[in-house]
């Protein structure tokens, strides 16, 4: 008996064998796993994605620490302000005070290329929100990968399994082959 894939064999085969009702049950098995696997990886790629995304935002937005070392001393945000306010709405996008950003918007105006001046305390509030929820995904992302690494051995295992059981039933196919000639 050639068979050329396991999908195959399974729809062609008409045996209510339990091996092979077992290896239909870990084929079938293994193809859902396969679907979650995917949308696992989909995932933990995604989370990966926003702590890049969050570290490019803090090393943006620490360009304009101030280095003054007076106590009410500012900085002006962004190179220019169209730049100023696509960092307040990142800000936003992450969930930063928008009270506070409200304000910043209010001093920018984009037609004069007015920036808003933003202080040491802004500076590392943001900083601390967003390192915050950098460390937040940074442990969701490592539990999405457990979950993944977990899809992953199952999948093997009911693939395994399926290919063992057809073995197995090939086997006790191929034995009683030759007695049936014989006899």
């Amino acid at each position: 008996m050639t068979v050329e894939t396991v999908k195959e064999w399974l729809a062609s085969s008409n045996t209510d064998s339990p091996l092979h009702n077992l290896a239909v049950v870990n084929a079938r098995l293994a193809n859902s796993l396969a679907r979650s696997l995917n949308l696992q990886k989909l995932t933990v790629e995604d989370i990966s994605e926003h702590i890049n995304k969050i570290s490019n935002l803090i090393e943006r937005i620490n360009l304009y620490k101030t280095t003054k070392t007076e106590a009410n001393a500012t900085e002006l945000l962004g190179k220019n302000a169209a730049d100023a306010l696509e960092i307040l709405n990142l800000l936003e996008l992450e969930g930063v005070d928008k009270a506070r950003l409200d304000v910043l918007r209010k001093d920018l105006n984009t037609d004069t290329n007015t920036r808003p001046s933003v202080s040491v305390n802004d500076v590392a509030g943001w900083t601390s929100r967003l390192q915050g929820q950098s460390e937040s995904l940074s442990n969701k992302s490592s539990q999405e990968q457990l979950r993944l690494q977990t899809f992953t051995n199952r999948y093997t295992q009911s693939s395994d399994q399926s290919s063992t059981a057809l073995q197995k039933l090939l086997q006790s196919i191929e034995t009683i082959r030759p007695n049936l000639r014989g006899g």
